[in-house]
């Protein structure tokens, strides 16, 4: 919305960069591939050119309140985008997994000792709390990668977020034919 009160050529330039930036932060679904990895360059490409137009469209009214206003809100587009990214790359350290696997052994190891001298073993209450344990750890794991698991972050704001910035786009002007 902000872009729209530069001038053009900056406003058209500005509003094609944002609509191809938006593009990319579609986290996709499914592990890490070179799509994905080209994507991501794609992306950090976009984010250098935004900021580049950025600074071509506001130097001329750079001690205006509207220059302000637009610097924050571009500030704030490469912010998010730059959280999202780190927060797509960052999963639990495999140590902190290896002991949460180790843990549940122990725990099964010394619920199995407890309980194998008695007549019966609870044999019940060892199966659902071990189940539990397992549950516990497959949901870690799952909620540590967003996109691959079964519960995955949907991806609906930013579809129609583009959706938005592609339906206020200016129509492409066509060529007369010779």
């Amino acid at each position: 919305l902000r872009s729209s009160l530069l001038d053009d050529p900056d406003r058209s330039l500005m509003q094609k960069t944002l609509r191809d930036y938006t593009r990319t932060r579609i986290a996709p679904e499914g592990i890490w591939d070179e799509q994905t990895e080209a994507q991501m360059k794609l992306s950090l490409a976009l984010r250098t050119q935004l900021w580049d137009q950025t600074r071509t469209a506001v130097f001329p009214v750079r001690e205006t309140e509207m220059a302000s206003y637009f610097l924050e809100t571009i500030n704030d587009v490469l912010n998010i985008g730059t959280r999202r990214q780190v927060a797509a790359r960052a999963h639990i350290p495999t140590r902190i997994m290896d002991v949460l696997f180790i843990y549940i052994a122990v725990a099964a190891a010394v619920l199995g000792y407890m309980l194998g001298d008695q007549p019966g073993g609870n044999r019940e209450a060892t199966a659902v709390l071990l189940f539990l344990f397992s549950m516990m750890i497959i949901t870690i794991v799952d909620l540590d990668r967003p996109q691959a698991g079964a519960l995955q972050v949907p991806q609906v704001a930013m579809e129609e977020l583009v959706a938005t910035l592609q339906r206020d786009a200016p129509p492409v002007p066509v060529a007369p034919s010779p």
